[in-house]
């Protein structure tokens, strides 16, 4: 059963989003969550994410509390690359399915102007972007979602921005009007 969300709340969410978000399957996420991620805006413009962005941001944020296990896709567990992918796939975009695919996951974008929705890369073990070790999806607001590793579970945590190699806009593939 799907929660209402607050009138502040719900002023601020587009209607593509609000549709999004009272048909997911899952139960709604707490409130905070929400706003944090489902209401997500461009970090400074005030503008809503892309309506691709956004439907990714609110599939990741339904997994929220999955456990990470490396190499799953979902439904009932993710990995890091896995839980971009399946987001990204629920709002019509194919991505690469691992960290070492990433240059097919949109167009790269400085760290200056990622939006939500935009996937940063860590580095791997060489420390550069040719072989990325970990992806996080960007939600706004110095705030991303991660299945970070074994024994953690899907969740927001703050943006580490000094170890992000690269970053995408898979939202960028979307065919224009």
């Amino acid at each position: 059963m799907i929660k209402a969300v607050t009138a502040a709340a719900a002023a601020a969410v587009t209607l593509p989003l609000l549709i999004i978000l009272l048909a997911t399957a899952s139960p709604a996420p707490p409130a905070a969550t929400v706003a944090a991620t489902g209401l997500a805006v461009a970090k400074g413009t005030g503008e809503p994410a892309s309506t691709v962005a956004a439907t990714a941001i609110a599939f990741a944020a339904a997994q929220l509390g999955k456990p990470y296990r490396w190499g799953a896709a979902g439904p009932d567990a993710y990995d890091c690359s896995g839980l971009v992918y399946a987001a990204y796939a629920a709002a019509g975009i194919r991505l690469g399915r691992t960290t070492y695919q990433w240059r097919q996951d949109g167009p790269v974008v400085p760290l200056s102007q990622i939006q939500p929705g935009d996937l940063l890369f860590s580095a791997g073990s060489d420390g550069t972007p040719a072989n990325p070790g970990h992806v996080v999806m960007y939600l706004g607001d110095g705030q991303v979602i991660q299945a970070p590793q074994t024994g953690q579970d899907v969740q927001i945590d703050p943006v580490d921005l000094a170890s992000v190699v690269v970053a995408t806009r898979p939202a960028g593939l979307a065919a224009k009007p």
